[in-house]
């Protein structure tokens, strides 16, 4: 691959460019629909491979998430990982998440929550699905605008190698707003699809911390909304090396972890009763109905996380807070750029989407993630034209 990748390097650094400076509003769309209209398969959750593809989703939406959970569901689901993964999870909601500790609050020192029952365990990998966005920004509140449940999230990263704190890495998280929208992403599946533009620059709800000495990151956000055939669940990924850039963004490094983090059945039902998730018409989906959270279950890690209310009721807010065991020398990068790049049209027309890649503050980060995706996808199609 290193000798492929010299050979052709020049070349499809041109092709890059190319594509990243097309002005013609039709390029994009033209590969979008040569890729998802060929009865493309893909192999896992909504492999559309992310907010870089945003435009290529629209009403091919539903069609491309229902084969992704099928095709997933049939390489997740042998024997062994379906029963263990359901009677594991199914055992841990059985076992109350909301803590009794009366005197926990936001200002509690994060190290406080983690000081038992850290697991030196390796998490389950899982897929980073089709609306994840690279480059945002550094920063603990990810709120913005959004109206919701208020949620604290502390998460501790462990390296399972030595089982100490994963120090200084890059964790990025993104999740859906109260009624199931994600920002900085246009699809017939999410919100008001090609109705609302102006959520291709929306940053909401999504943003990046560096790990501290005891390997903890906070975020303020929003408990997420549910979205089609999928319970409420908040996206992780972890980065090494990552370059902070003057946008207050970053490029991303090698990416060691991707994962979910999931909310008890009956926190989410008590949810569903207030405004606005209660707007929401979908069916509720259990945890131990998703393939993905059964993945992430086994004998020795709970994909559910641990909470507390910050007052009296639930509206007025979540303090919840997890340990995830990653090996921060792993490197999921490419397995990443692939599930992208599988649409072959993984670099939005940017006179459509000029977030990507901006270096105006105000609309989002860099664009080498992107760039990388497009060389796994000029691969993967040099690949299938060597052996037709």
């Amino acid at each position: 691959m290193t000798r492929i990748l010299a050979v052709l390097g020049p070349f499809l650094s041109f092709v890059i460019w190319a594509n990243a400076h097309s002005n013609d509003p039709e390029s994009d769309d033209s590969i979008c629909h040569s890729s998802v209209g060929k009865g493309t398969r893909f192999e896992s959750e909504e492999e559309l491979g992310g907010g870089l593809v945003s435009h290529c989703l629209s009403d091919d939406y539903g069609l491309v998430l229902k084969n992704a959970e099928e095709a997933f569901a049939e390489s997740a689901e042998s024997p062994t990982l379906s029963a263990r993964g359901l009677d594991e999870l199914e055992a841990f909601q059985r076992i109350p998440h909301r803590m009794n500790l009366s005197d926990v609050d936001i200002n509690t020192d994060p190290a406080t929550l983690f000081a038992t029952n850290v697991s030196c365990i390796l998490t389950t990998e899982t897929v980073v699905g089709p609306l994840y966005v690279a480059g945002e920004f550094i920063r603990q509140n990810l709120t913005e605008d959004q109206v919701g449940v208020p949620l604290h999230l502390e998460i501790q990263f462990i390296n399972v190698k030595t089982c100490k704190p994963a120090r200084g890495l890059g964790v990025d998280t993104w999740g859906a707003n109260a009624t199931g929208v994600y920002s900085g992403i246009i699809t017939g599946g999410n919100g008001s699809g090609d109705k609302d533009p102006a959520n291709a620059q929306r940053n909401f709800l999504r943003g990046v911390q560096i790990t501290d000495d005891d390997g903890i990151v906070s975020f303020d956000t929003i408990f997420p909304g549910p979205y089609t055939n999928r319970p409420s669940h908040t996206h992780i990924m972890v980065h090494s090396n990552i370059s902070r850039l003057d946008n207050g963004s970053y490029t991303p490094g090698r990416i060691s972890h991707v994962g979910q983090l999931f909310y008890e059945d009956g926190l989410r039902r008590g949810l569903a009763k207030l405004h606005p998730y209660n707007t929401i018409r979908l069916p509720f989906v259990s945890n131990t109905a998703d393939v993905f959270a059964r993945g992430h279950s086994d004998n020795n890690y709970d994909p559910l996380v641990k909470y507390v209310y910050l007052g009296k009721n639930l509206s007025d807010g979540i303090l919840a807070w997890i340990s995830v065991g990653i090996d921060p020398d792993a490197d999921h990068t490419a397995d990443v750029a692939l599930e992208a790049a599988k649409t072959l049209g993984a670099v939005p027309n940017p006179s459509k989407y000029p977030k990507l890649g901006s270096k105006n503050a105000g609309e989002g980060g860099s664009a080498d993630y992107e760039k990388a995706v497009l060389v796994v996808a000029l691969l993967v199609c040099f690949g299938t034209m060597a052996f037709i």
